[in-house]
């Protein structure tokens, strides 16, 4: 059989070899490996009443926060592709309002309310949107790669299955593109691991079912 043809010092050899070259691959491939572990506990099982959306950044926690507490940069990157905002009203602290105007391409105005409930030292936001869909909205953020990069997660939780699966279609892909602008904000590349969602189809982007 082929296996006597190596002694038993070569094979012991050949398998010290194999395990130095695996430890090499683990090494050079650990950031990749970290994102897919990280995405794979999500903030809680998702129902049938919300979306689940998380996306890895490559810029530190406070950074992204920045992104979410400050109305300037927000208005450039909240909603999906081709959209723009005029905020009217910005108290971020829980009781405060959050009114502003979504612009859709096709130039429809959408009104939204919010009303934020949560503020969480730099890691967790959460407001209940009033207008139009109402959902609850909760966004955390967690520091991976020692701070060099964040996590976001964000769950919208509506009031009714049949509310969660009318706007789907919609919903799913223009939070993906919404996260897309939020890298374009923050000046960063893509991370290697993405949520499994499609981008919104263009002729969805003017859907008057967006919250």
């Amino acid at each position: 059989p082929v296996r006597r043809l190596c002694t038993a010092p070569r094979a012991v050899e050949a398998r010290a070899a194999l395990e130095e070259f695996h430890r090499q691959v683990v090494r050079l491939a650990e950031p990749a490996l970290l994102l897919r572990a990280t995405l794979a506990a999500p903030i809680t099982m998702q129902t049938d009443r919300d979306f689940v959306t998380s996306r890895v950044l490559l810029a530190p926690r406070t950074r992204v926060f920045d992104a979410l507490r400050d109305p300037t940069l927000l208005a450039r990157w909240w909603g999906p592709a081709g959209f723009r905002n005029t905020f009217d009203v910005f108290d971020f602290r829980p009781g405060g309002d959050w009114r502003f105007t979504m612009h859709a391409p096709d130039g429809t105005a959408y009104v939204n309310h919010s009303v934020f409930a949560e503020i969480g030292d730099g890691e967790r936001v959460v407001f209940d949107h009033l207008s139009g869909h109402h959902f609850r909205m909760t966004i955390t953020l967690d520091d991976i790669d020692d701070g060099a990069a964040t996590l976001l997660r964000w769950r919208q939780v509506f009031d009714s299955r049949e509310e969660r699966e009318r706007i789907a279609a919609f919903v799913i892909g223009a939070n993906e593109e919404n996260l897309d602008r939020l890298e374009e904000v923050l000046g960063v590349a893509p991370a290697i691991t993405r949520s499994p969602h499609s981008p919104a189809s263009p002729a969805s982007r003017t859907s008057p079912s967006r919250p």
